[in-house]
């Protein structure tokens, strides 16, 4: 078993390319030396130190022979050095040859009559003029040149294969370099079409722009469906082009050599697979041109394979022509990190990796952590402090005013306790601000929906009690009812909700408790970590915050609902405007803010900010809105006729007594206090008439 080195496909393929043509030109040369006499040194030392002009006749497209003055093709020095208007592979492959031969070991003074426009007649026509029997070939028979032109050429610079009847009429120079059949596809065309099978198995179309491309291509693929562009010469070749683009076809097919040179021009355009009939381009030598002239061409011509010089010219035209390692730029003068980028086809610093950046790729990109962005950090310490700042100011106030009969009305005690909720809860500001590093952990997970919960719980639970206070109050005062509503009565509610909250809180901590995890968010090809995000998780958090939320919000929305019934109380009643307020206001922060922190995820710059500014807003509108009220209340006590007068003013639905049966039990009373204040009435007049008249009667 022979094992190969470890090589690219590419270099394996030049390898084979050229000692396939090395080969076909051993055979090509063979062939004719059995047709001239040998060439001896003398004969070649009697070249040296002569002019030497060679007819050549160009053919072919570009990007092997083209006229320079044009917008479309660029010109090349070559066309300087022979003076001539024409340029491409043909041109800088006869400046080469120019310039061997004027070594010192020649000291030939090369130099050529090109004369070209015989690319649309066909080069195989053309191959006649140098061919031994130019003067009745069927071409010249049928009229296809004038046999007065036989002779005309020395070499001529097309692209012919060496056909076996082809090597009987001339002589050839060494295989150049092989080209075959081929096809191209559209980057934007029909998805997975990029082969003559899968063509031909998915019905599609193929353009092709010469019947004999057609024919070789048909004979192994029977099935396809071929669309012939019709314009001819180059304007064919751009009409197939467009064809392809515009999806009337699927690939395009004609030789390598032209399919890889729109490649280049058109990076839309890739080159598929496919290889058909695979041959070696060379030139056809006039058969009756001095033999040790034609020895010298195919001598030149084998050193610049050797040199190299063939195949710089030919990756000049048919292949990208990138920089060589550590440079980058248009012309290569600018500097590419050697291990870290490579430049394209446009002289633009490849970065091999999205670990490095910058225009040399020089420059490595740090591993983002995903942390907290140090102004929300300050942001959010000064959240917390804001909140501490307003409940202690809250807290002194309440102390210094506890004998304010409003507040007394309000139970400082109740007072209390939202202060406590509302620390709590923003304590977990603070608790969401820790985070540890890549290769760190934090411990206080389940801390954040503890902090949360409970100072949810006590400052919902207290407003709870407040409002459900004042609905016993009125409800009784209505029915004429005497009630006493102590503080112990509305903490048992504020105990009820906080054992549920802490009843699905245990169970969370105790079956999956969150724990601290970093998912890798970005990496390169190499599995490098660059960017990744670190957060609190469990498997089943989401069911347990769907256990909290849907607590939390049907609360809400049943103590929003009391607080509508309660519209119409007084202010007076342990501030019921406030209460009803403050907890509309939780009610709408909670249905707004947990769409918008769903839709933002896990995102460290946008999430962390929503999640402190809603428990920030939150707490602080509760305490601002119940204290606010307390605060800026008038000082002296409402008399006590003006709040019943108030209360029995107020028709409530919850009463069992309806509204008639309350205003007749008002009509009763009124008449018996009016009855009453008649008999007194009476009773004062009588004794003052017998008073007055007693004194009368002793004055007489």
């Amino acid at each position: 078993m022979v094992v190969l080195p470890s090589l690219s496909f590419t270099t394996l393929g030049k390898a084979l390319t050229l000692t396939l043509a090395l080969g076909a030109a051993c055979l090509i040369t063979a062939t004719a030396a059995q047709e001239d006499p040998p060439v001896t040194t003398s004969d070649i030392s009697t070249l040296r130190n002569m002019n030497l002009t060679l007819r050549v006749g160009a053919a072919g497209f570009p990007p092997l022979v083209y006229q320079a003055d044009t917008d479309r093709w660029k010109t090349s020095p070559a066309s300087a050095q022979l003076n001539t208007t024409l340029a491409g592979f043909q041109i800088d492959l006869l400046a080469a040859l120019q310039n061997i031969a004027a070594r010192e070991e020649f000291g030939i003074n090369l130099s050529f009559d090109i004369e070209y426009g015989t690319a649309l007649i066909g080069a195989g026509v053309v191959f006649n003029l140098l061919a031994s029997d130019c003067y009745n070939s069927t071409d010249a028979q049928r009229g296809r040149y004038n046999t007065t032109d036989c002779g005309k050429y020395d070499i001529l610079a097309g692209a012919l294969f060496p056909s076996p009847e082809r090597t009987r009429r001339a002589d050839f120079s060494p295989a150049i370099f092989s080209d075959y059949v081929a096809a191209i596809r559209y980057e934007n065309g029909a998805a997975g079409l990029s082969s003559f099978d899968s063509v031909m198995q998915a019905n599609g179309t193929v353009c092709t722009q010469f019947i004999q491309r057609k024919s070789l291509v048909h004979a192994l693929y029977p099935n396809l469906t071929f669309i012939e562009c019709q314009s001819g010469g180059t304007d064919s070749t751009r009409e197939c082009i467009e064809m392809l683009k515009a999806g009337q076809c699927d690939l395009r097919v004609g030789r390598a050599i032209y399919l890889k040179y729109d490649a280049l021009l058109d990076p839309t355009l890739i080159e598929t697979q496919e290889q058909i009939q695979r041959n070696f381009v060379t030139w056809p030598l006039r058969y009756d041109l001095d033999p040790s002239i034609r020895h010298m061409i195919k001598q030149w011509i084998y050193i610049a394979v050797a040199e190299s010089e063939v195949e710089r010219i030919y990756n000049r035209y048919f292949t990208y022509q990138q920089c060589p390692l550590g440079y980058a730029g248009q012309d290569c003068q600018d500097y590419c990190h050697p291990t870290h980028g490579r430049a394209d086809r446009h002289g633009k610093c490849i970065c091999n990796s999205i670990q490095y950046t910058g225009v040399d790729c020089a420059s490595e990109v740090s591993h983002d952590p995903g942390l907290i962005p140090s102004y929300q950090l300050v942001l959010g310490y000064c959240m917390f402090a804001i909140n501490v700042g307003v409940v202690l100011a809250c807290a002194v106030w309440l102390h210094r005013n506890r004998a304010r009969p409003r507040v007394v009305m309000a139970q400082p005690a109740l007072l209390a306790l939202i202060l406590v909720g509302c620390i709590i809860s923003s304590s977990t500001i603070v608790a969401m601000m820790q985070e540890a590093a890549p290769g760190q952990t934090v411990h206080h997970c389940m801390l954040i929906p503890w902090l949360y919960s409970v100072g949810f719980s006590v400052t919902f639970g207290t407003l709870f009690a407040r409002i459900y206070r004042v609905q016993k109050i009125v409800l009784n005062a209505t029915q004429m009812r005497k009630v006493k509503v102590t503080t112990l009565s509305a903490i048992r509610w504020i105990a009820l909700v906080l054992v549920v909250d802490m009843a699905i809180l245990s169970t969370w901590q105790v079956v999956d408790p969150m724990s601290w995890k970093r998912s890798v968010v970005l990496q390169d090809k190499f599995g490098t970590a660059l960017e990744s995000e670190g957060y609190c998780h469990s498997k089943h958090w989401k069911w347990f915050i769907g256990a909290i939320c849907t607590f939390h919000f049907i609360l809400l929305a049943v103590g929003s609902f009391m607080c509508y019934l309660s519209r119409k109380y007084p202010a007076e009643l342990s501030g019921a405007h406030g209460t009803s307020v403050a907890m509309v206001m939780n009610l709408q922060t909670f249905v707004i803010g947990i769409p918008v922190l769903l839709l933002v995820g896990t995102d460290p710059n946008t999430s962390f900010f929503l999640r402190t500014a809603i428990i920030w807003i939150n707490d602080l509108v509760v305490v601002a809105v119940v204290f606010g009220e307390l605060v800026f209340a008038k000082a002296e006590a409402t008399p006590v006729g003006e709040l019943l007068r108030a209360v029995s003013a107020i028709p409530h639905q919850n009463s069992q007594r309806s509204l008639s049966t309350v205003d007749s039990r008002r009509t009763a009373d009124s008449r018996r206090t009016a009855n009453s204040r008649r008999t007194q009435s009476r009773r004062l007049t009588s004794r003052l008439t017998s008073r007055f008249s007693l004194g009368t009667t002793v004055h007489d």
